[in-house]
C-alpha cells in the first residue's frame, strides 16, 4: 500500500476531525498542519503527533511534498 503524506489547513474543530480520520486511515500520515494562529497549529500538532507546523499555508504547500491536503477553514476562506 502507498504511503500518503497529508497536510491540514485549519486546526480548529473541523481540522481536528480530519486529523482523527487520517490517524486511523491505512496508508495516510499527517506530516504538517497550518493555521494563522500559531498556538492552534502547535496544539493540534502536539495532540496528533504532527511533526511540522506553519502559520502560512502557502509556505506549507511550497515546502512540503504533500499527496493530500485537507482544507478545513470556513468556506468563505476557500480559494
Amino acid at each position: 500500500m502507498s504511503e500518503y503524506r497529508v497536510g491540514i489547513i485549519g486546526c480548529g474543530g473541523r481540522g481536528k476531525g480530519h486529523a482523527n480520520g487520517y490517524r486511523v486511515a491505512e496508508g495516510a500520515t499527517i506530516v504538517t498542519c497550518s493555521d494563522p494562529f500559531e498556538d492552534n497549529a502547535k496544539a493540534m500538532a502536539d495532540e496528533h503527533d504532527i511533526p511540522n507546523t506553519y502559520s502560512d499555508y502557502k509556505e506549507m504547500l511550497e515546502k512540503e511534498n504533500l499527496d493530500v491536503v485537507s482544507i478545513c477553514t470556513w468556506i468563505r476562506l476557500h480559494h
